[in-house]
């Protein structure tokens, strides 16, 4: 996914972070990822698919950039765009925030387990 002004998204990220660290929530260690992949959200025949780069993941969630605004609470899957890992991944938007006009900081937690092996395929 092309993104304009990365500097300036990272650095929106960052401070987006910042703001959040009172209330913490994350189980495991983040990793930063610049992996790309699909979101699909809605029932058969009206599916909803947006790409999307990956900032970081953790066994317990990730963190995504998008063009589409999720609402905090809808499940959507996630297809990393690796043969690292075929399985789509199931999320629950945890937060989401505007990050640049029409881009979106997606933070959301796997509602099915992501072992470790897992994460270690996508980030070694």
């Amino acid at each position: 996914m092309s993104l304009p002004g990365d500097r300036t998204i990272q650095s929106r990220t960052a401070k987006s972070a910042k703001k959040r660290s009172g209330g913490e929530r994350r189980a495991g260690v983040r990793y930063a990822c610049g992996l790309e992949a699909v979101c699909q959200v809605g029932p058969p025949g009206q599916v909803l698919r947006t790409t999307a780069r990956i900032v970081d993941i953790s066994v317990g969630g990730i963190g995504l950039i998008l063009k589409e605004r999720f609402k905090e609470g809808t499940q959507i899957m996630v297809r990393l765009l690796t043969t690292a890992l075929a399985r789509p991944l199931p999320v629950k938007v945890v937060h989401v925030v505007e990050i640049a006009p029409h881009f979106y900081l997606l933070g959301g937690a796997f509602t099915t387990p992501f072992s470790a092996n897992e994460l270690n395929k996508l980030v070694s």
